[in-house]
């Protein structure tokens, strides 16, 4: 059982080093077959996306924030490459937003409703608890007029539901814990 971050420090980056460290842990640190959900913690404050959960074949990478992953200039296109183009240019209709709860003790999974002043606007795609930032957080896509600026996105008043009990939500378009990248350089 994983007790606290601490334990988490030796899994590797992309998190496969876990099963195995966990599998030849001390009997009394407890033994797990999957990796800790210490991975979900860490992606989750880094606001990484996950395949399946955060993007499927219904997302496209313009909406997940990935589009700095597209090159609309490669030689010889791309499959997609023109719905891309539309989509951009006639204005998104949902982003990927990162939520971190206020209060403390509720905990985020999946398809918790979004509520923007008052409207539901789009559900958790996948959510977990955040030590480092001592809350839970999730990622989840709402629902915007086409072409709505950032501000725009952010601006209201954000509650997520758990278990028909709203709760108070920060939202961010970009990750809140290391935005800049600056703590995985040292």
């Amino acid at each position: 059982m994983v007790t606290s971050n601490s334990d988490c420090e030796h899994t590797t980056a992309s998190g496969f080093g876990a099963a195995a460290a966990r599998a030849q842990a001390p009997p009394d640190r407890g033994r797990a077959a999957s990796a800790p959900p210490c991975y979900s913690e860490k992606q989750l404050e880094d606001a990484e996306k996950t395949t399946f959960h955060d993007i499927t074949d219904e997302d496209s990478p313009l909406e997940a924030g990935l589009d700095f992953t597209v090159k609309f200039d490669k030689p010889g296109g791309f499959i997609g490459k023109d719905a891309l183009l539309k989509q951009r240019e006639a204005g998104l209709r949902r982003r990927l937003v990162q939520f971190k709860l206020e209060d403390p003790e509720p905990l985020l999974y999946h398809n918790e409703p979004i509520w923007r002043d008052d409207k539901i606007v789009g559900h958790i795609t996948s959510g977990a608890y955040g030590h480092t930032l001592g809350g839970c957080v999730g990622l989840g896509y709402v629902h915007t007029e086409p072409g709505a600026s950032d501000d725009d996105i952010l601006g209201g008043n954000y509650e997520i539901e758990v278990a028909t009990e709203r709760f108070a939500a920060e939202a961010s378009l970009s990750p809140m814990y290391d935005p800049g990248n600056e703590k995985i350089r040292r």
